[in-house]
């Protein structure tokens, strides 16, 4: 016969009394005494086998992150929607007088360009030029010479970022364009337009016509939004030369360069957030930061139908390091060779040969305005020499020169993006002492004098760079 069980509610804290048990009864008990001949330490049996643990529950799958829970991973150079701008650009005006000698210049650029990649690794871009130019300079028979040049060009360009390595990527670009030149040379004072600025013989000339030019960078990425390239370059001018005989004329130019470049947006990666310290992040003019700029390169130019050509290397790297919070102490460094072959409209020959080199030490102080735009004004003392050397049918000229020249630049940089800018501002020069050593020969005869012949400039101008 099996009895009923009853079972005490638990006590619960809110009862307010003890609750009362049940008194065992014999016949209620489902337990038998222990009999005599059984253990006494033995436990009674369970009346009831005790449930089977309940199996372990499976794995969930991992709920999505909350957008709260999500980060965002800075994009790579080269992602979708990222914009590109290179050192080869170039936005300046600029005005040089010397106190005594009637040689003088004034050139405007504006040269702009820009890349979009529209899908990752793949970019389009526009590039432009407009300038003018109009210098007097002496020829080597002493003649002064003024020269106006007027030119534009324009074109679509395309490019492909290829990944070598976490900080190297292969990125060329080709352009097709077209462009117009427009030059025209006169007498002033003298015998003969006698300078090497002409590659035709031709004093007045026009070019207009389609070129086409490829650039094979290879970039090496420091750090985010800040890049150098260094890679070889063609380019090749489709239009023929009017003005004069029918001789082609177009110029053909093989080079390399060195630059810094910068880009900034981009597509980012929604990831999981890493719990990690926040650090502040390092800004431009912070103690120990270093500032990169300049550019480097040379290229050969000939041009078709005649044996003008022009060989030339430019070396101008800058660098620039913050010993305390926005003062900082820089060196920039300028090395120029050149060699040019034209012809005179009598059909002489003309070869004019130059070289330079300077060292500027400078000091800086940067004014931040907002957190995206800062007054970086800069004082330098610059210590050169160089020279230039003009021959034609038995006729040299010489000059040489040494020079030390005090200057300033206040450009007003934008930092689009962390360790890169883009910057625009005025600068002037003075020249502190430039001794010209002449010396000409002219028919046998030998002449020379030296000559102190200080010069001024002043202008604005486009920089373009990184800092690490």
């Amino acid at each position: 016969m099996f009895a009923a069980l009853s079972f005490a509610r638990p006590a619960r804290a809110d009862d307010g009394a003890t609750p009362p048990v049940p008194e065992p009864s014999p016949q209620s008990d489902p337990v038998a005494p222990p009999s005599e001949s059984s253990p006494p330490e033995a436990a009674s049996p369970v009346p009831f086998a005790p449930p089977s643990p309940a199996p372990p529950p499976s794995p969930a799958a991992s709920p999505e992150p909350l957008a709260s829970e999500l980060g965002e991973r800075s994009p790579r150079f080269g992602a979708k929607g990222s914009i590109v701008v290179t050192a080869g650009v170039d936005v300046s005006i600029g005005s040089t007088s010397y106190d005594n000698s009637s040689a003088e210049s004034f050139v405007v650029t504006f040269a702009p360009g820009a890349s979009y990649f529209i899908v990752d690794g793949v970019s389009i871009g526009l590039e432009g030029t407009i300038a003018h130019s109009a210098q007097r300079s002496y020829g080597v028979d002493d003649s002064l010479v003024g020269v106006k040049t007027t030119a534009w060009s324009i074109g679509p360009r395309a490019g492909v970022n290829v990944w070598l390595s976490r900080i190297l990527s292969l990125y060329p670009r080709l352009t097709l364009g077209l462009e117009s030149v427009r030059r025209d040379e006169r007498v002033i004072e003298g015998a003969s337009p006698s300078t090497a600025g002409n590659p035709l013989g031709i004093p007045s000339t026009t070019r207009l016509g389609p070129y086409a030019s490829l650039f094979v960078p290879l970039l090496l990425h420091p750090a985010p939004h800040v890049f150098f390239e260094v890679g070889p370059s063609l380019f090749h001018e489709l239009g023929r030369a009017g003005g004069g005989p029918e001789i082609g004329g177009q110029r053909t130019s093989i080079g390399a360069g060195i630059g810094v470049g910068t880009w900034w947006g981009g597509k980012t990666d929604r990831v999981p957030s890493q719990p990690a310290e926040r650090t502040p992040a390092a800004r431009f003019g912070d103690e120990r930061t270093l500032v990169l700029g300049g550019r480097i390169g040379g290229s050969y130019t000939s041009y078709a139908g005649t044996r003008s050509e022009t060989a030339g290397l430019s070396v101008g790297p800058a660098i620039d390091y913050f010993i305390t919070e926005r003062f900082s102490v820089g060196l920039g460094v300028a090395y120029h060779r050149s060699h040019r072959r034209a012809l005179q409209s009598t059909g002489a020959e003309i070869e004019q040969s130059s070289n330079g080199i300077s060292f500027a030490p400078r000091v800086g102080i940067d004014f931040p305005i907002t957190s995206r735009l800062s007054l970086y004004p800069q004082a330098a003392v610059s210590f050169g020499s160089g020279s230039i050397t003009l021959e034609s049918a038995g006729s040299r000229l010489e000059y040489s020169e040494t020079t030390v020249t005090v200057s300033g630049f206040a450009p007003l940089l934008i930092h689009a993006a962390p360790h890169a800018f883009i910057g625009f501002g005025p600068y002037v020069t003075r020249d502190a002492e430039r001794e010209v050593e002449i010396r000409s020969k002219r028919g046998g005869a030998i002449n020379g004098g030296k000559v102190d012949n200080p010069g001024t400039s002043v202008g604005a101008s486009l920089v373009v760079g990184g800092w690490l």
